[in-house]
């Protein structure tokens, strides 16, 4: 099964209201609905979720590159459009 790392810290991180947020997580077998997961707590906290992906940790750091630089350019896009 799943063994999250403390996901429950994630409910403590400060108030983010309206900031483009986009987030990554590792897994080692199977990552289920994590990404869908953070993204609930993200809006929960005010985020304006831009979207999230998991990588594999045995083949890092193949995808996070192109992952972090799509998330900042769209991350530009909506600040500017606001």
């Amino acid at each position: 099964g799943h063994r999250p790392g403390d996901a429950g810290r994630l409910l403590d991180l400060p108030g983010i209201w309206g900031k483009p947020t986009a987030g990554f997580l590792t897994y080692a077998i199977h990552a289920g609905k994590v990404v869908d997961t953070l993204a609930d707590v993200v809006r929960l906290r005010g985020g304006d979720w831009i979207g999230g992906n998991v990588f594999r940790r045995d083949r890092l750091p193949e995808g996070i590159p192109g992952f972090v630089i799509a998330a900042i350019d769209e991350a530009e896009a909506r600040v500017a459009a606001s």
